[in-house]
């Protein structure tokens, strides 16, 4: 495969960079107050797409904790006054006013930073769009070898300099640039000396990304073994041709490490996937165990005693 036809890269909102990254939790086995805790904590990340995941999940844990809260309540209540009208319209209890409010927050700061992101992102596009056509104009000037070529340098490192543009517009700008710069090699009269350095170096570069791509195998963290490669994919893209003998064999093995270390990730998640399935089918066993605890008709002291205790032992496998 042409090294033209780069794997796709996701230039995805949702990675973040270790330095941003919450400590993972079991937020299943926090209770109502340590939720809204968790969402405070998470709400405060960088990146707010880096957490959406794990917020929405929090978000469905509070809401059926808080179903559960309102149950035991009501069924202390309507024993206490069995005689009370029940109000056709309940006010929101205060804990899902508080955590509306950080809910709110959260998606507030997500609205921002993809605004900010999409208008960033739309300023870098015009940029490389512009550092192509100055590389196509490279072609066509007088100047000498060696002013030409630092002209060209020049150009290349503003390009590395300058960070995402949108997703949809990413591999096209990508595959014109690897044309343009490809170009420039092949038909500028150039000093072979000095493309052929340039080639080796360049080699050298584009062995060193493998063999990092490569020692991520052995990386114990999949999410930073993802990240990394995404990094060094991008990384690979920036770094110019090797002789064009090289170029699709040297691709070939950086694609075929890359496939590896996917299928890697993938089967873990699909194996942590069916295992979380297996936990919310028995999670769900317990929830309509407990659910049906409620429906009993309770007239003693002992049987709310015997109750509570069938509650706990519930509550904890």
């Amino acid at each position: 495969m042409n090294e033209k036809k780069e794997q796709k890269i996701t230039d995805d909102p949702t990675i973040t960079t270790a330095a941003e990254e919450v400590a993972p939790t079991n937020n299943s086995n926090l209770n109502i107050d340590e939720l809204i805790a968790r969402i405070d904590l998470l709400a405060e990340n960088k990146n707010p797409y880096s957490v959406s995941k794990e917020i929405e999940e929090i978000k469905s844990l509070f809401y059926l904790k808080l179903k559960s809260k309102d149950k035991e309540d009501e069924t202390v209540k309507s024993t206490d006054k069995e005689e009370e009208e029940v109000e056709e319209e309940k006010a929101l209890h205060p804990l899902e006013i508080k955590f509306k409010e950080t809910y709110r927050e959260y998606k507030k700061k997500k609205f921002e930073f993809r605004k900010n992101r999409e208008k960033e992102e739309g300023e870098n596009l015009k940029i490389k769009k512009e550092i192509i056509e100055e590389i196509d104009k490279l072609t066509q000037e007088e100047e000498s070898i060696k002013k030409t070529f630092e002209n060209f340098r020049i150009l290349q490192d503003k390009w590395r300099s300058t960070g995402n543009v949108p997703q949809t517009e990413n591999n096209n700008l990508w595959q014109s640039y690897h044309h343009h710069v490809e170009l420039f090699y092949d038909y500028i009269k150039i000093n072979n000396d000095l493309r052929d350095l340039d080639f080796t170096r360049n080699l050298e570069e584009k062995n060193a990304i493998y063999k990092k791509a490569e020692a991520l195998i052995n990386e114990k963290s999949f999410n930073k073994a993802h990240h990394t490669l995404q990094e060094l994919h991008e990384h690979w893209k920036n770094v110019g041709p090797v002789k064009r003998e090289l170029r699709e064999e040297l691709w070939a093995r950086f694609q075929n490490i890359s496939r590896i270390l996917n299928k890697k990730r993938n089967d873990y998640f699909l194996k942590k996937k069916e295992e979380d399935k297996k936990k919310l089918t028995n999670k769900n066993t317990i929830c309509k165990k407990i659910d049906d605890l409620t429906l009993e008709i309770i007239s003693s002291h002992n049987k709310w005693q015997e109750t509570t205790n069938q509650c706990n032992e519930l509550e904890i496998e």
